[in-house]
């Protein structure tokens, strides 16, 4: 079915499955400006994680935590970069390229709160490290702080 809405074209596509919309979006997405790695991760994530009652979505609202913690950085912060990095501290090494691949391949709808869940915890350390005041430090952990800070102004990764 096809309208014009503000002079654009709607598409409107029935499917029988939610699967088959995540399959639509990947395909569709896959042929103009490239999915970001966070949209993949999260396009997959929702696929395993879907809302157990209505008005209550955990992917969704984990993930929304998530960017929120990017967004709200005064450095400059990827998501995508974020998620590369994570995978190399906890599994084998990938390009950030092949890893949506590797992901896919790895976390499966067992693993998926898990990782979700350590995504979110793991992406404040992350800013902390890359922003140190993002978090309140105590007095004995002062000596971090001005460490890390020292070594984004050098930019050291």
């Amino acid at each position: 079915m096809r309208d014009k809405v503000l002079g654009l074209k709607l598409i409107v596509t029935s499917l029988e499955n939610d699967d088959d919309a995540y399959i639509i979006f990947e395909t569709l997405n896959t042929r103009g400006k490239d999915l970001t790695l966070s949209d993949l991760v999260k396009s997959h994530l929702s696929r395993l994680l879907k809302p157990s009652n209505k008005g209550v979505d955990r992917a969704k609202d984990k993930w929304e935590e998530l960017n929120e913690t990017f967004e709200e950085s005064q450095a400059d912060l990827s998501v995508s970069t974020f998620i590369h990095h994570y995978w190399l501290s906890r599994y084998e090494y990938t390009t950030e390229k092949k890893l949506y691949k590797a992901l896919k391949k790895q976390i499966k709808k067992e693993q998926a709160p898990g990782f979700l869940d350590d995504l979110v915890l793991e992406s404040a350390l992350y800013r902390t490290i890359h922003e140190p005041s993002y978090r309140k430090w105590k007095k004995e952990e002062l000596a971090i702080r001005d460490s890390l800070a020292a070594m984004n102004l050098f930019r050291i990764k």
